[in-house]
């Protein structure tokens, strides 16, 4: 955890131009280039994951790079094109839709948006997540392969979410959470109840008697808190038995 965050801050602070715009490589304590939409994408990602397993802070960070991925990147009917509007005009911009190897730019946009207006309420990240789903879609079921990443975004857009909040001295909670395979879930950890504005996910939580608490939640409707990660595997177990119509 300690070398993900010391990457993040690297990345928010020498990755950038004066401007503060991203960028792509960095060699000999020098950064240049600027950074495509997989870059913001990928990053997008992994500062959701961070907000989700060490502080909601981090959430400040993923919503700035958000707002400027759709705003360099994204394409009025949908999706994101590989170059910003501030790179070098090409006959015609692309846009990366396969995935391969790694993740296309686009599944990587979906994806992370999806999440992000999950622990935020934007319902912009949402529409542009799903914009840009509808361009693969056809092509995601026919050749599956070929779309592993874009199919676990269009998993996430069609199935009712489950949320988890933690509060408070969390961290037991946290590690017996990120073990279970929740599909279609988000974390969000605040680590005081100061961090409450940052989410709507957050509002109103308080830790249960002066303790770690985790609230388990689908479609923001919350089951009761628990304490100890033996009463939130039970209750992380009864959403996902609900989900399959246990």
């Amino acid at each position: 955890m300690e070398a993900a965050k010391a990457n993040a801050r690297f990345l928010l602070t020498d990755m950038r131009s004066d401007d503060g715009r991203l960028l792509r490589s960095w060699q000999n304590g020098r950064s240049h280039l600027p950074a495509y939409a997989e870059d913001y994408a990928a990053l997008l990602g992994a500062l959701i994951s961070l907000a989700e397993l060490d502080d909601a802070n981090w959430l400040t960070d993923a919503i700035q790079v958000a707002d400027d991925l759709i705003a360099l990147f994204g394409r009025e009917e949908g999706g994101f094109y590989t170059t910003g509007t501030d790179q070098e005009r090409l006959v015609a911009r692309t846009l990366d839709l396969q995935d391969n190897a790694t993740p296309a730019a686009n599944s990587l946009a979906a994806d992370a948006l999806l999440r992000l207006a999950e622990l935020t309420g934007v319902d912009e990240y949402r529409e542009k997540a799903t914009t840009t789903l509808r361009l693969v879609v056809v092509d995601a079921y026919a050749h599956p392969t070929a779309f592993a990443f874009a199919l676990g975004a269009i998993e996430r857009a069609t199935t009712p979410a489950v949320e988890i909040a933690f509060i408070g001295d969390a961290s037991e909670l946290v590690q017996a959470a990120a073990k279970r395979v929740i599909p279609s879930s988000v974390f969000l950890w605040a680590r005081s109840t100061s961090d409450a504005h940052l989410s709507p996910l957050l509002e109103g939580r308080t830790e249960l008697n002066t303790r770690g608490t985790a609230f388990v939640c689908e479609s923001k409707t919350c089951r009761l808190p628990v304490t100890d990660s033996d009463s939130l595997n039970r209750e992380i177990d009864l959403v996902l038995a609900n989900r399959r119509g246990n």
